[in-house]
């Protein structure tokens, strides 16, 4: 049953490390371009950031982020 439990938490753990790095590549693919954004492209810029908090929120919420994980992973998203 251990190694059933171990299998498990590292399963989970597997898919955590998955959804954060899918995380900072949305976050890096979001990079200032050279050309300023028109300010409509701007505001949906602001709601992917802010769906991708709200994403990390829920995990934390659930579980699957420890609170150190969330806090990295937040530092990272809205530096």
């Amino acid at each position: 049953m251990a190694g059933k439990s171990a299998a498990n938490r590292s399963a989970e753990r597997a898919d955590q490390d998955a959804r954060i790095s899918d995380l900072e590549d949305a976050q890096q693919a979001q990079a200032a371009p050279a050309v300023p954004e028109p300010r409509a492209a701007q505001s949906s810029a602001g709601s992917d950031v802010l769906s991708q908090l709200t994403e990390l929120v829920n995990m934390h919420d659930r579980g699957a982020l420890t609170d150190e994980e969330f806090s990295a992973a937040k530092a990272r998203l809205l530096s």
